[in-house]
């Protein structure tokens, strides 16, 4: 008995070992080993600019992979880590193989290479001032760009991303040349650096120049007759200032006797002194109205600054409040003294610019404080309707135009004219400055 219970135990631990070694040899069968990942990737299909590098991410897969391209003339291909970047060469379609190297198993993707568009900038003229930043836009090219200025005196450049950055330094003209460094494509940039001049803009239009029989002060040569202006045109806000015509004569002027031609510094009055070899404004009057200044000295200062002086019908047209126009008498009001620094409260002096009340333009002093030159030379008016008029015929006299600190106030009214001889340069003498619209 004892032998046949051994002989049972003996068995049923053979039975346990037969077991164990069973579920051993199940854990190694197919079914339980780990199936390989499956390459996948976050795109199969891109576009690409030409000299241009787009990446597509291995999203996952055995983590050793290669691409290669079907048509390396059209775009390249690498493989690092689990990007994969494609590089454009040439415009057209190809495709790229990315493959597992451990499973084998491989994937597509479509390549649309695209040409590299034209360098576009956002403006080719530009004005900048004195002091001042302006910016352009590069609208389209590879990305990869370059910019200098030809005179770092007259305007600094720098470049942004896409974006142009001008800020001038110096009055002049200069030219910046924008370069893509994918295509050599290059642009040229015109620049006119000004002096930093607040204007106000005068759409064209038509208006009735000269003044009613009946108005009081009235010269029997302001005759009536319809003018229209056919362009727009920025005028200066205020006059000329003593510091804006300094800026000038340290910038242009050659010597003292050339300054004499164009301002009377000699004159006790003078508000503008040269101090070694630089003119300054008088402490506290650097915003007062230039004055002692010929038609010479208003014509170099205007043609520095990038602008002109107006003509006769456009300083008549701008002080009459242009299209916006209530058909006062003086500029901005029938009430001279709102407007205007004349003879009976200018304490016989000029006063600083903007002081007054605006025309309904916003354009001050148009009426009083010092005459102003225009471009025109003094003739009686033409009869009949006129367009874009100009007295261009030398003759004796220059025009000037809307009276002065001491002046009666039939002489500030916007239909009056006066006269100077180009060379005179009195004490009501200034002037403002016109641009064209580009």
């Amino acid at each position: 008995m004892k032998i046949f219970n051994k002989l049972i135990m003996i068995s049923c631990l053979c039975g346990i070992i037969l077991t164990s070694c069973n579920d051993k040899d199940d854990s190694n069968s197919e079914d339980s080993k780990p199936k390989a990942l499956e390459l996948k990737l976050s795109d199969n299909n891109v576009s690409v600019m030409e000299m241009q590098t787009v990446t597509v991410d291995v999203l996952s897969g055995s983590k050793k992979y290669k691409a290669e391209s079907k048509d390396p003339t059209k775009a390249l291909a690498e493989v690092s880590g689990e990007v994969v970047s494609i590089k454009g060469v040439k415009q057209g379609e190809t495709n790229i193989t990315v493959t597992d190297l451990q499973t084998k198993q491989t994937q597509l993707i479509n390549v649309k290479i695209l040409p590299i568009p034209d360098l576009v900038v956002s403006a080719y003229k530009v004005e900048v001032f004195i002091d001042s930043i302006a910016e352009l836009t590069i609208k389209s090219g590879s990305g990869s760009y370059k910019v200098e200025s030809q005179d770092d005196e007259v305007l600094t450049v720098e470049l942004k991303d896409d974006k142009i950055i001008l800020k001038g330094n110096k009055i002049g003209q200069t030219k910046i040349l924008v370069t893509d460094l994918q295509t050599e494509q290059t642009k040229e940039i015109s620049v006119v650096v000004k002096e930093n001049i607040e204007t106000v803009l005068v759409k064209a239009g038509t208006f009735v120049m000269g003044s009613p029989k009946g108005e009081e002060g009235r010269n029997p040569e302001e005759i009536q007759r319809n003018i229209t202006l056919t362009k727009d045109f920025y005028i200066g806000k205020y006059e000329v200032t003593n510091s804006q015509y300094a800026n000038f004569l340290n910038d242009k002027a050659q010597g003292l006797e050339q300054v004499k031609e164009w301002l009377n510094i000699a004159e006790a009055d003078c508000q503008i002194k040269k101090q070694g070899d630089t003119y300054k404004a008088d402490e506290g009057k650097e915003d007062y109205p230039v004055m002692f200044v010929s038609f010479a000295g208003a014509k170099e200062y205007v043609d520095w600054a990038g602008g002109r002086l107006p003509t006769e019908a456009e300083w008549e047209y701008a002080a009459r409040g242009g299209s916006e126009t209530q058909k006062f008498i003086y500029s901005g009001s029938n009430i001279l003294a709102d407007v205007a620094w004349y003879g009976d409260n200018s304490d016989s002096y000029i006063h600083k610019v903007g002081t007054k009340q605006p025309n309904e333009l916003g354009i001050y002093d148009m009426s009083g404080n010092v005459y102003e030159w225009c471009e025109d030379w003094y003739a009686p008016y033409e009869e009949g309707d006129q367009t874009d008029p100009i007295q261009d015929e030398e003759l004796t006299y220059r025009v000037i135009r809307g009276g002065a600190w001491y002046n009666a106030p039939k002489f500030c009214r916007v239909a009056a004219r006066g006269t100077g001889s180009p060379k005179t340069q009195g004490k009501h003498n200034g002037f403002r400055i016109v641009f064209d619209v580009h």
